[in-house]
């Protein structure tokens, strides 16, 4: 029984190997590999140049923040700032953005060579019901919780009732988001005339005027056809005369 020699290393095989090629095909190969190296060398320095600290963001503008948490803003800007205006992660500041409850939308551009603009779209502030806890909820047309106060705001319509203590950024139930909508649907020559809205427990809504009238909706479906009924109804009759208006 012989011992079988062994064999030699790998890179010695693929040299043999090479000798063993046609010329031409060797010559091929090895431009080959120089046109990769070539590719892999010039993929590495634009890697570097793009994230050089020449293209680093140094000028951060936000647009449309009014009620847009001042931390939140202070975060952002330093998530920007320093980073390449060719390489910053911008959908990392638009995700820290959007946690704020206020801010509806977001977009951040950058602007060659060294400069970043944020702009805003806060969530609009319609009606605002009172909490359990005795706090005011501030409600915008999708339901959406925006804030919550220790005092009781002016600038909105009131949804009068006790309401469920929701944390800013949930969702308030379907009577609330149909309260909001409400309001915006309220046509130039009825909106001076309301006082408040108003749920009741059962979750239909109300609203009452400020000369004492009450409009009972009943449900909150179908709210654009009601609206228009009472809105025919006033054309027609002197609110100050009517006690209850049902189109429920």
């Amino acid at each position: 029984m012989t011992n079988r020699e062994p064999e030699p290393p790998l890179w010695e095989q693929l040299a043999e190997r090479s000798k063993q090629l046609p010329q031409g095909e060797r010559l091929q190969k090895v431009k080959w590999l120089k046109l990769a190296g070539a590719i892999a060398a010039s993929v590495v320095v634009v890697i570097a140049l793009l994230a050089s600290p020449i293209f680093a963001i140094r000028s951060v503008t936000v647009e449309g923040n009014v009620y847009t948490s001042k931390d939140v803003l202070a975060a952002v800007t330093k998530t920007l700032k320093g980073a390449s205006v060719f390489t910053v992660d911008t959908q990392r500041a638009r995700e820290l953005l959007l946690e704020d409850s206020w801010v509806s939308d977001v977009r951040i551009t950058t602007r060659f060579p060294g400069k970043a603009l944020v702009e805003i779209a806060e969530r609009v502030p319609i009606v605002w019901y009172v909490g359990d806890d005795q706090k005011a909820r501030i409600v915008d047309a999708r339901g959406r919780i925006i804030a919550v106060l220790d005092g009781w705001p002016t600038k909105y319509l009131r949804v009068v009732g006790v309401g469920p203590s929701l944390e800013a950024g949930a969702t308030a139930d379907d009577v609330y988001r149909a309260a909001a909508q409400l309001v915006l649907a309220l046509p130039d020559e009825l909106r001076p005339l309301v006082k408040s809205l108003e749920v009741s427990p059962g979750g239909e809504l109300a609203m009452t005027l400020k000369g004492g009238t009450l409009v009972r909706f009943g449900p909150p479906n179908d709210l654009q056809n009601k609206l228009v009924a009472v809105v025919v109804l006033l054309r027609r009759q002197n609110p100050s005369t009517l006690a209850v208006i049902d189109v429920s």
